[in-house]
């Protein structure tokens, strides 16, 4: 995968505990803010650090930038949730862990690798596994890929030409793989009634005896399906479906040929220029006809076939397994990265810039458990948050419904506190 975000790697691993996380800014160094959130046992608190001093001009780009950033966000985490999406339709029971790549890149070693590498070995070459959670917790700003001294809105095309690189390589390789499926699906051994199936895999050599089958300039062989306990009146009207053209006790079952419902299977042979008024006849009774030609080379060769797109399914599929995880991989770096600019250009808007031009906020990164209630939560938020503000407190909280409805952002009103959900992972 030739992306430039390729410091994460993922690989299938244990399960993670279901939680939601949040990204929480604030004026100020936060000391007081994380205690208070700690106290409140709401979950895990870190800081998430977020570079401070992203480039962005003036005032009117930084609001640009912020629409921009949503924009992204929304792209960014859309193309990774659909290879997150594509990595449990392989496998249904993959689950995620990632490794950081203190050297080259996970994604190019994962795909040029052609069996892949296990934990043990990734550990052994020097890669750390961790969780995507923990991957937030420890997220430090890879300014070797995205450089501070570019502005914002460089950094955000680079995280979006990255993105649509590992979206279409992806795709086609999807597309790849479902063309090679539909091959193989075509010539499939087919399931069902005796009707429905491939008279290639029901009448297969070890069915059809020498003498079954009869096939000469004149005469050729029919084959009929016929429900259960049909077969004692199509015997008896037979011959006489189609008067001198049908040859006499030529009506034959093949055994070990029968479905759930009892249908049976047998062989009648019938003069050339009759085929078709004899196939109209026994339709007309109720019987399933068809011409069928027996050839072993032919039994064969589409055996050899379907072990051969079986086989390159499975290539296919273990290829495509590679490249998701890496790009799992790759697209949740940028979208950590998109959320620290996010971060950054929303604290900076909410809460100015010092004399000096720095910016003085702190992210805090809270991961919160499965059970948590949002109202519960923000309300402790707000309440850890409004000495940031010097005593001010946005929204008021005093009228049942209406303290409800501005705790959790319906009224209008600003949180005391800027907040960014974060996805980790399914």
């Amino acid at each position: 995968l030739k992306s430039t975000l390729s410091r994460v790697g993922f690989s299938v691993g244990l399960s993670l505990p279901v939680m939601s996380s949040w990204l929480v800014g604030i004026s100020g160094d936060g000391i007081s803010f994380q205690k208070a959130i700690e106290a409140k046992r709401l979950g895990d608190v870190c800081k998430f650090e977020v570079p401070k001093s992203l480039k962005f001009g003036s005032f009117e780009s930084l609001v640009k930038n912020m629409d921009e950033l949503a924009k992204a966000d929304g792209i960014v985490e859309t193309i990774h949730r659909r290879v997150e999406r594509q990595i449990q339709d392989l496998d249904p029971k993959a689950t995620f862990e990632s490794c950081v790549v203190a050297g080259d890149g996970y994604s190019q070693r994962v795909t040029q690798d052609g069996e892949g590498k296990t934990n043990s070995s990734l550990a052994a070459s020097g890669f750390r596994l961790t969780s995507p959670s923990q991957y937030l917790t420890e997220f430090v700003w890879d300014d070797a890929q995205y450089s501070q001294n570019r502005p914002i809105s460089d950094l955000v095309q680079m995280v979006l030409a990255g993105m649509t690189m590992i979206d279409d390589e992806v795709k086609a390789k999807v597309t790849a793989l479902q063309e090679v499926r539909a091959q193989k699906n075509n010539i499939a051994k087919k399931e069902g009634s005796l009707a429905m199936r491939d008279l290639i895999d029901v009448l297969t050599p070890d069915v059809v005896g020498d003498k079954d089958y009869v096939d000469t300039e004149h005469m050729t062989t029919l084959v009929v399906t016929l429900q259960k306990d049909g077969d004692k009146a199509f015997r008896e009207s037979y011959e006489t479906m189609t008067p001198g053209k049908v040859v006499p006790g030529s009506f034959k079952q093949f055994k070990k040929v029968e479905d759930k419902d009892g249908a049976t299977m047998w062989r009648v042979v019938v003069f050339r220029d009759a085929v078709e008024d004899f196939m109209r006849a026994a339709r007309a009774k109720g019987a399933a006809v068809k011409l069928w030609k027996f050839d072993h080379d032919a039994y064969e060769t589409i055996l050899i076939r379907r072990e051969e797109l079986e086989a390159k399914v499975q290539e296919q599929e273990k290829y495509l397994m590679r490249l998701c995880k890496a790009a799992f991989s790759d697209s949740y770096v940028a979208y950590a990265h998109i959320k620290a600019m996010r971060a950054f250009v929303e604290c900076t808007l909410r809460f100015g810039v010092e004399s000096a031009g720095r910016t003085n906020f702190s992210m805090f990164l809270i991961q919160l458990p499965a059970n948590a209630k949002e109202l519960a939560v923000r309300q402790a938020l707000a309440e850890a948050s409004t000495p940031a503000f010097g005593g001010h407190h946005f929204g008021k909280k005093n009228q049942g419904d209406a303290a409800e409805a501005t705790l959790l952002g319906e009224t209008g009103d600003y949180y005391p506190y800027v907040w960014l959900p974060v996805h980790t992972a399914a």
